[in-house]
């Protein structure tokens, strides 16, 4: 009766994990495909200095991902605007075990230009990084591209891309 027990309750854990592994998996499909425009009291990310850092509004845009060079790298990139940075959040399906970089670039998928902004590399399908800029001078440098790069020592090897369409 005990190993019946214990047998029920690791099928329970089972479920559960499924259950919460099916629900996160719904709401990142659910931003694909989004770009919304939305004014939001948020958090701001803790300063790294002594200084104080007053509530900010948070400005969002959401810009999908498409794999390239058949990586199955597909994702979104988040643009917030919080106070006068920006936060560039990447989020990949398929993570590779290899640092990918990442970056802002000139022109569009699939073949983006010259790199503006460096952004954090891409580890386990995610990268964040705080910009110092905004969303209007982003916009105002259009066309541009998020692009994700195989490995440092691949960086021609392009693994996902992104337009950048306000």
């Amino acid at each position: 009766m005990q190993d019946e027990n214990k047998t029920l309750t690791w099928v329970a854990i089972v479920i559960i994990l499924i259950v919460v592994i099916a629900v996160a998996g719904a709401l990142i499909l659910s931003r694909n495909n989004t770009q919304t425009t939305t004014t939001n009291p948020a958090p701001v990310t803790p300063p790294t200095t002594t200084d104080t850092v007053p509530p900010a509004t948070v400005t969002s845009r959401t810009f999908t991902m498409m794999a390239q060079n058949g990586s199955g790298q597909n994702g979104t990139v988040l643009l917030e605007e919080v106070g006068s940075q920006v936060r560039v959040t990447i989020s990949l399906t398929s993570p590779v075990a290899t640092a990918e970089p990442a970056h802002i670039h000139t022109g569009s998928c699939p073949t983006p230009g010259a790199v503006i902004y460096p952004l954090e590399n891409v580890e386990n399908g995610m990268s964040v990084t705080m910009l110092d800029t905004s969303l209007a001078s982003l916009q105002a440098q259009m066309p541009l591209a998020v692009n994700v790069h195989k490995s440092a020592n691949e960086a021609g090897t392009y693994y996902a891309c992104g337009d950048l369409t306000f």
